[in-house]
């Protein structure tokens, strides 16, 4: 049984559709975690915490590569099942043509972890002014996209769909049977017992 949820899912991974869902997420969040260990790491000096921050800074920003490749590969199904098809569209084009702003800080992030001296200590402030920008960004984007997919974030009143009417179905008059008691047999009274 095990086996068989497991090739369903490595079949869902390997779904466009699937794919990019599961990689959306991942550069505001690798940011976001990144950042905060990269800071943590500046403050508290230690060399390890900051190489591991770069390197998660640098691939949730890379990850925007698959995640818009498959995003392209799996919008012709997307807007075939939802109604705002120009805005899924226009969406698609602006992730694609904004890829640049995490890809500058993947850049400026692996700078930081070749370079020593005042190019790395710049390269690592840079991380964190453009790494910050971009946390942003993403939280934008995200916003962006979820007042596609779910207009009543954006305060655009809720279509509702009403439901169809109902009809009762037709009591069933069953006749019901009479509860009568079962019979009883009467008992003769036992014969008394003579001395």
């Amino acid at each position: 049984m095990f086996l068989s949820h497991l090739d369903i899912l490595i079949s869902r991974i390997k779904d466009a559709e699937y794919a990019h869902l599961l990689l959306e997420p991942v550069p505001l969040f690798g940011l976001l975690f990144g950042l905060i260990f990269f800071a943590v790491g500046l403050w508290g000096r230690e060399d390890k915490t900051r190489v591991i921050a770069l390197l998660v800074i640098a691939g949730a920003c890379a990850s925007v590569i698959p995640y818009t490749t498959y995003r392209e590969r799996a919008q012709p199904r997307v807007l075939e099942m939802m109604p705002l098809k120009k805005s899924i569209k226009d969406q698609t084009t602006f992730r694609r043509d904004t890829q640049w702003v995490y890809l500058t800080v993947a850049g400026i992030a692996i700078l930081a972890l070749i370079s020593s001296g005042k190019i790395g200590q710049l390269a690592g402030y840079g991380v964190l002014v453009t790494g910050l920008g971009a946390l942003v960004f993403s939280i934008w984007l995200h916003m962006k996209e979820a007042e596609i997919f779910h207009p009543n974030i954006r305060g655009a009143p809720t279509k509702v769909i009403p439901a169809a009417p109902v009809t009762p179905a037709k009591p069933v008059h069953a006749p019901v049977p009479a509860v009568t008691p079962p019979p009883t047999t009467a008992t003769p009274p036992a014969p008394a017992r003579q001395p």
